[in-house]
């Protein structure tokens, strides 16, 4: 069953917008009241984020809060998320017409400019304000076809994991009266460890707790004591790097300035059987693997969620773990790897900018749009549509190759930001949890 639904946000706030054509999921929070106030929006003629090829796509920019030393409102329109050139507009309201006679997306960002160019009011967490439209997106195509051998690299990789025996340490560091929390090191793939901090209500009987895995965005990260599921179901918060969970923050921040050889995202690109991710994806596994082996776990509900990174690793755990139930992926990154051969924008980490022929047949097996047809639990997708680290065509093509039951929400405003939390999943998980 395939849903769109088409929220309108700014800071937090969404309301539901119905679109002509697309069946709409009814998601938790739809009508959750006004927009807040943001000092320039951006409108668009299509309320639904959908238009046709060769339509003419009206963009109305409106100057609501104009800061002080506002000279200019600078506007740059996008293609498929590739700037297409800058252009300053006096400080009153206005409009862009786009159109595209192919299917694909547009956008228009805009910021305030003092008169030396410097900008105002810089948005938070996103390019810039504003709004953006897919066109005829169920017509968009993959830029480069699935390897044959698809399958067969995946089944070879988990039998590697498998022939690793999976050893587990466990250290209490939380005691509530509810709950308590274990840091967890599982021996994986390539020498590094699966790590997270695992949640468990106080005396669960065996076979009776769901369980959700939740995994990281992109950096190096502590993860933590996850309680937005609700207390009575088994969380896993799980590191993607096999970090230690309870350094001091300093130690994170060098990592980020200085990552080590062997915590390079970009290390193997041109090797599949190498690659960082590939090794990433096998860890989500290896962590589904011990929540299954936990005789608390109930055996029926088994819930993956995650944001950017952490949304591709969900997906590629819901396509390679076929135990799991529920997948909420927001904004995944790691999708449309070759899309910069089709002059598009690709998603983070943009892993072949050079257009490398051995980085891009590799790329292929570690692209989650791929991975994505291997689903076959219900997926829960959003999209930002101003997104420009994951832009809109990567998301929407997971979404496009999924053949389960999915649901996608369009954030017209939104950047690469997490969505409202009543729109992000986690209302559907606690449902799931506690039914």
């Amino acid at each position: 069953m395939k849903k769109v639904v088409c929220a309108a946000l700014c800071t937090g706030a969404a309301i539901s917008a119905a679109a002509s054509g697309h069946s709409f999921y009814a998601a938790e929070g739809a009508g959750l009241g006004k927009e807040l106030p943001a000092p320039l929006k951006i409108g668009v003629s299509t309320g639904n984020g959908i238009g046709k090829c060769g339509e003419n796509i009206v963009f109305t920019v409106d100057p609501v809060d104009i800061p002080a030393g506002a000279e200019k409102i600078r506007i740059s329109r996008r293609i498929d998320s590739v700037i297409q050139g800058y252009e300053d507009f006096p400080v009153k309201k206005f409009t862009i017409v786009m159109s595209l006679d192919r299917p694909g997306h547009l956008s228009v960002h805009g910021v305030y400019v003092d008169a030396t160019g410097k900008v105002l009011v810089p948005p938070p967490d996103s390019c810039a304000y504003g709004n953006g439209v897919f066109i005829e997106p169920e017509k968009l195509s993959f830029a480069r076809h699935e390897p044959a051998d698809f399958d067969r690299f995946w089944a070879e990789q988990l039998k590697l994991l498998a022939a690793v025996p999976m050893d587990v340490k466990r250290e209490r560091k939380r005691n509530c009266e509810t709950w308590y929390g274990d840091e967890v090191e599982i021996t994986s793939i390539a020498g590094i460890p699966v790590t997270g901090c695992l949640r468990i209500p106080v005396n669960a009987r065996p076979g009776t707790l769901p369980a959700v895995v939740s995994f990281h965005g992109a950096g190096f990260k502590r993860a933590s004591f996850r309680s937005d599921y609700g207390n009575n179901v088994i969380v896993f918060d799980v590191n993607a790097h096999g970090l230690n969970n309870h350094m001091p923050k300093e130690y994170y921040r060098q990592l980020n300035e200085n990552p080590p050889a062997e915590l390079d995202i970009f290390s193997s690109r041109d090797n599949a059987g190498n690659s960082y991710f590939k090794n990433m994806f096998l860890r989500t596994v290896r962590a589904l693997d011990f929540i299954k082996s936990l005789p608390e776990w109930d055996g029926k509900t088994l819930i993956v969620h995650g944001r950017s990174q952490g949304g591709a690793q969900a997906i590629a755990a819901a396509a390679l773990v076929p135990e799991v139930t529920l997948c909420a992926a927001n904004v995944p990154a790691l999708a449309d790897h070759g899309g910069v051969f089709a002059g598009r924008k690709p998603g983070w980490p943009g892993i072949n900018p050079e257009k490398n022929a051995a980085i891009a047949a590799a790329s292929d097996y570690v692209d989650v749009a791929n991975l994505a047809a291997r689903i076959r639990c219900e997926t829960l997708l959003s999209i930002g549509m101003i997104d420009t680290i994951c832009p809109p065509v990567s998301v929407y093509l997971v979404y496009k190759n999924i053949r389960a039951e999915k649901h996608v929400t369009f954030f017209p405003a939104m950047g690469h930001n997490a969505p409202p939390v009543l729109l992000d999943g986690r209302e559907r998980i606690r449902k799931e949890v506690n039914k």
